[in-house]
């Protein structure tokens, strides 16, 4: 298949003007003659890193553990995806989520960056593009964190030799050091095997040398196989002297022309990590004495609160003539080399720079706060002018770090759990985040408003009957159920009498990811993680979200059925539905823990087991809206037509390649859209799946190897595993031939 063309570049003039124009008109969000928009709000996921173009300082990338890269054009005041333009092999190999990124000094769009997601699924590795991120090249295949372990926010594990730019040295968790000499095209390993890396820096003073760190802080879990240290070459990274093992630091920090290397380290205490340290070594890292003066201090008595660890360090940074260190709290500290101590940088004030986007972040900025600081960036022009990243986003100061703003308009390194609209007005969107929360929009999704309801929602269900009423579930840590009689705009938790008992133990927990309405008798169904029986996992059902009862006679009870964590089984965006409704009130149901599949039966009110399904965990249910009784099942690669309710089956024709994502538009007959198996592709069918057609340009977003859908009223949702939502409008004869290509059973695809 041939990939699609890049994302249009467009001038940071034509960008602003067009910025301002849409804000100024209020213009809903998806006009019909409109390609694909990312729902509007920016922040979302912990945002490791922002380069600036040595050579063009109007040119910015950044990256986060669920996605990336970024790149500005205009300085940072927006934002677009270049991961949209990775094929799917790349994304299947996690080349979207990046550690860390460097730029050619002397080439703005030639850049090399470095990827991965944990060290038990398949290595990424290094990529290097020439063109700015139309295009990429894997140059080195190795393993690097940039999504699942605290080492994503320490240090970087990428550098380049100021004194030879077109060598660079990688660092990788247990592959080894390897060194590039023609600007990351090509890799050639030099040592040390075993260690898991956080940080390699070249020596601003003495040329020649390098140090690689392996921090226990970067892989807390005590095995055998991995090793922790300090490693310093005296031959620009060609060879390796240990030069002590055990606690190393986390983070290090040198300024330009002087001796002094500082580095962070965790403070263990009576057993437990309790925080940081700052200390510096000026023997070239064989010594290291402390020099936390002035700096919050851990003790045994410290907690770690998620959103307070003043005595937490985990970001470092020199400037001409100073070091920056910030803690976990946002607060940022600042020393010269002849100061007696650390001083904080008071802040005065904090604004959005795109408040329409980053609603949820007015809190924090009220208490002047940046949770979680993991990188701090001083512009090689202007010391002043300082960027630090943090769990949602960038924040840009031009006054040494006394009043910031935000710059991350465009960034949406978001994992959405799930999005939905109102069957009575189009206006009217609710969109669940991980983490971030739950969000309502009036008017299409052109701009949303934060709604304190629960955590982490993941599924929506609506009223047939009551105009507005919504239900809502999800939780992190706890089963959540909230109401809504105002289309989401306004919500009540439920009372949630009969469910099963919250408890602390994480193997006992029976948390909730799926909700439905049965449209005949607005009867709210669960579907409940952990061990199947009443009182513990399976269905309950409730005439008005508050009084449940437990409703799975017929599931099997031997084994666990539904989801019971929120990145269980496959962890793809966007969770498929574990239970849906027919307009005629027969439902279905797909346990991923066992993938087992379920018809119900009204007549006895017991689930009937369907033999040979999908076994896999990763699928998608849906119910035709205007075929009562007929439901489709999305596989990878096949699709199976269930009849009457559940109780017939097949496979579907002309079907063969698809999956394993499907939605159904509720409001147009016959319209379905479904992802292809290789993930290149959505297609698109007119006449309720028995025929398909490739949607020109269909997967030109950033998303990563799973996606979901949602489609509605021709409006087509793309839920990405770490960039957001994206939309677009089908429009009107949309559907014959210059639009849409047939699609045969083993046939190649191309796009237009």
């Amino acid at each position: 298949m041939t990939r699609k063309e890049p994302f249009s570049i467009l001038s940071a003039t034509t960008r602003r003007v067009a910025i301002l124009a849409a804000c100024c008109a209020g213009a809903v969000a998806f006009a019909a003659d409109c390609g694909w928009k990312v729902l509007p709000l920016a922040g979302g996921g912990n945002i490791t890193g922002v380069e600036i173009a040595p050579s063009d300082p109007s040119v910015w990338y950044a990256h986060a553990d669920v996605g990336g890269p970024w790149r500005s054009d205009d300085a940072g005041l927006t934002w677009r995806p270049l991961h949209g333009n990775m094929t799917a092999g790349m994304r299947l190999a996690n080349a979207d989520h990046v550690r860390n990124l460097s730029v050619d000094p002397g080439d703005p769009n030639r850049f090399v960056f470095v990827s991965g997601w944990l060290c038990e699924t398949t290595p990424a590795g290094a990529y290097v593009s020439n063109d700015g991120g139309r295009t990429f090249r894997r140059s080195l295949k190795a393993k690097f964190k940039g999504e699942g372990s605290r080492s994503k926010r320490l240090g970087r594990v990428l550098a380049r030799n100021p004194l030879a730019p077109q060598e660079l040295l990688v660092a990788a968790e247990g592959d080894g050091i390897f060194l590039s000499t023609d600007g990351g095209e090509t890799w050639t390993p030099c040592g040390g095997d075993g260690f898991e890396f956080c940080d390699v820096l070249y020596d601003k003073t003495v040329p020649g040398r390098a140090f690689a760190s392996a921090s226990p802080s970067a892989s807390p879990k005590t095995r055998a196989d991995i090793r922790h240290g300090l490693l310093r070459s005296d031959d620009d990274g060609r060879s390796w002297t240990v030069l002590f093992e055990g606690d190393a630091p986390a983070e290090m920090a040198q300024i330009e022309g002087r001796g002094e290397l500082l580095g962070i380290f965790d403070v263990n205490l009576e057993g437990e990590m309790k925080g940081s340290s700052v200390r510096i070594s000026r023997d070239g890292g064989e010594t290291w004495t402390d020099w936390s003066e002035g700096l919050p201090r851990p003790t045994a008595a410290t907690t770690n609160d998620g959103n307070d660890r003043p005595a937490t360090f985990q970001a470092l940074a020199a400037g001409p003539d100073c070091f920056l260190a910030a803690n976990w709290s946002g607060r940022l500290f600042r020393r010269t080399p002849d100061m007696a101590a650390w001083v904080e940088i008071p802040v005065e004030g904090m604004t959005l720079g795109c408040p329409e986007k980053q609603t949820f972040l007015e809190e924090d900025v009220a208490l002047k706060r940046r949770r979680c600081t993991c990188s701090i960036t001083v512009d090689p022009r202007d010391p002043e002018h300082i960027l630090t990243t943090d769990w949602y986003q960038i924040w840009e100061s031009f006054d040494g770090g006394r009043n910031w703003r935000t710059a991350t308009d465009g960034i949406s390194p978001l994992v959405p759990f799930t999005v939905s609209l109102d069957p009575h007005s189009e206006s009217n969107v609710v969109y669940g985040v991980a983490d971030a929360g739950l969000f309502f929009s009036d008017n299409g999704g052109a701009t949303f408003s934060t709604v304190r309801a629960i955590s982490s929602p993941s599924s929506f269900a609506w009223s047939s009957r009551i105009t507005g009423r919504i239900w809502v579930c999800g939780g992190k840590s706890g089963l959540e159920v909230a109401v809504s009689d105002d289309s989401g705009r306004t919500w009540r938790v439920s009372r949630r009498e009969g469910l099963p008992e919250r408890t602390d133990d994480p193997s006992g927990k029976h948390l909730a990811y799926t909700v439905a309405a049965d449209p005949t008798t607005d009867f709210v169904y669960l579907c409940v993680g952990g061990e199947v029986g009443p009182g513990k996992g399976g269905i309950y059902r409730s005439p008005d979200g508050d009084v449940w009862e437990w409703s799975g006679a017929g599931l099997d009870a031997s084994q666990r059925l539904y989801k019971n964590h929120e990145f269980s089984h496959g962890g793809r965006a966007g969770w498929p539905p574990q239970l849906v409704f027919s307009p005629d009130g027969s439902a279905m149901t797909c346990g991923p823990a066992s993938g087992e599949t379920y018809w119900l039966d009204k007549s006895v009110g017991e689930w009937r087991k369907v033999d040979g399904m999908f076994k896999d965990g990763q699928y998608t249910i849906a119910a035709d809206p205007f075929a009562p009784g007929r439901f489709l099942l999305c596989g990878n690669g096949r699709i199976l037509e269930f009849s009457e309710g559940g109780r017939t089956v097949r496979f579907l024709p002309g079907s063969e390649g698809l999956g394993p994502s499907l939605a159904f538009d509720a409001k147009t007959p016959g319209l379905v859209a479904a992802t292809t198996a290789d993930g290149e592709d959505i297609c698109i069918s007119w006449d309720g799946g028995r025929h398909w057609g490739v949607l020109p340009g269909g997967m030109d977003v950033p998303t990563g190897n799973t996606c979901a859908l949602v489609l509605d009223r021709k409006r087509l949702f793309v839920l990405t595993r770490g960039s957001g939502v994206w939309a677009r409008t089908i429009p009107a004869g949309f559907r014959g031939n210059i639009d849409l290509q047939p699609i045969t059973a083993g046939a190649d695809r191309l796009d237009p």
